[in-house]
């Protein structure tokens, strides 16, 4: 293949003693860049495509938007500048949106100054037809700290930040000054570069789109953006420039082959006591795998009801003598755990609303944060999960046995 492909200089294994430990340690040192990201990583060769999109937002919008700007204010030192985001999710419009599904690989350019030190707004793109998307977005009030930038899926009406908290990168926003952002976006992979940074803010693995156009996302969030381009990256293939935090599980015995059903209205109002007999549910199962990291993305498998609801999952674990194993786990919102039949886990309430919340990584997907002691017989062994999803960021689990 005759593609450009640059690819970094990689840091080693971390040892397998959690992410969590990596991850929130990380957090509270003030680096210059994303600790998750090669000091040797290196930029991307530069696009010899064509320009897919443009607009200076300087005046009359392109034609070429799908759903065009709408709100055009004077900034106090910039003059006239494109407003992305009315400040309240109750208050939010369709935000612009340009491409389609001719776009899959390429790199967005733009300008933008946070209007206030608060709130969330972002990048959209690979954006299908009904909205789905993949997002990169910026935590305001997170300016100087290493979870300034996050990705997410959006998957109908979950903003699914829960699921990729390995990705968080540091930036700076500036407040009076145009800030740049770049996405080299992938079939697979993302790089996200914030004013200029020699390496990427982040790379977003596991894109759950390989095309589609670009759009905006915000959530109290407010920002003026202005010289928004699209490159095709033709001829260049996107590899990811910062270490897989993943990677070191990709051997190790993931959960992986599972089947879900969606609870009845009436179990959905909390009952738990029917779970062990899945049969007298009347449940409609469905086989689900899970996804690369091992995560079993219910924000995707029940894009239609994924915000509050009540899930099972089931699957089987498959022993030559009989024995005691652990079982290492991470969750959003609320899970259960029955293995043959007997309870075996009931996990913390997760939340964001939850008490305790910062103890609990805000729900976040933190692999081996919690644990249980499994004891299998010969044979064929039946773990049922119960799980439940109370607010709008993600809805998922992670298992894995050792």
């Amino acid at each position: 293949m005759n593609a450009q492909c640059v690819m970094s200089l990689r840091v080693g294994r971390p040892a397998r003693v959690g992410i969590a430990a990596l991850l929130w340690f990380a957090v509270g040192v003030d680096l210059a860049y994303s600790p998750a990201v090669s000091q040797g990583a290196m930029s991307m060769a530069a696009p010899t495509g064509g320009v897919l999109f443009s607009d200076t937002l300087a005046g009359q919008p392109n034609p070429e938007w799908k759903i065009p700007p709408d709100q055009f204010v004077d900034h106090p030192n910039h003059g006239r500048a494109c407003l992305l985001g009315r400040g309240s999710p109750e208050k939010e419009v369709p935000l612009p949106l340009a491409g389609d599904a001719s776009w899959s690989q390429y790199r967005v350019e733009l300008e933008f100054i946070p209007k206030a030190k608060g709130g969330y707004a972002g990048l959209s793109f690979h954006v299908q037809e009904n909205g789905d998307a993949c997002n990169v977005s910026f935590a305001f009030g997170g300016s100087g700290m290493c979870e300034a930038v996050e990705p997410m899926h959006i998957w109908g009406g979950s903003q699914a930040w829960k699921l990729y908290p390995e990705s968080q990168g540091y930036a700076v926003f500036r407040l009076d000054e145009w800030n740049h952002l770049r996405v080299d976006v992938g079939a697979a992979v993302a790089n996200v570069y914030v004013n200029h940074t020699p390496g990427p803010t982040l790379t977003m693995f596991d894109l759950a789109f390989d095309r589609g156009g670009i759009g905006f996302w915000a959530f109290y969030g407010q920002m003026y953006i202005r010289n928004v381009k699209v490159t095709d990256l033709k001829g260049v293939e996107v590899c990811p420039l910062a270490d897989d935090p993943w990677q070191v599980y990709e051997e190790a015995d993931v959960l992986r082959e599972w089947q879900v059903a969606l609870a009845k209205d009436a179990e959905a109002q909390g009952s738990a006591s029917a779970v062990g007999r899945p049969a007298s549910l009347g449940l409609e199962w469905r086989p689900v795998q899970a996804d690369r990291r091992g995560v079993v993305v219910l924000s995707e498998v029940f894009r239609d009801n994924n915000t509050k609801a009540v899930a099972y999952a089931r699957t089987h674990i498959v022993c030559s003598s009989p024995g005691k194993r652990t079982l290492r786990l991470t969750y959003t919102d609320r899970l259960s755990l029955w293995c043959n039949g007997e309870p075996v886990f009931q996990g913390p309430p997760r939340g964001w609303d939850d008490p305790d919340r910062e103890r609990h990584y805000g729900g976040r997907l933190i692999p081996d944060e919690y644990e249980a002691t499994l004891s299998l017989r010969a044979g064929k062994n039946e773990l049922i999960v119960r799980t439940e999803v109370t607010e709008p960021w993600g809805w998922g689990f992670w298992m894995r046995t050792e």
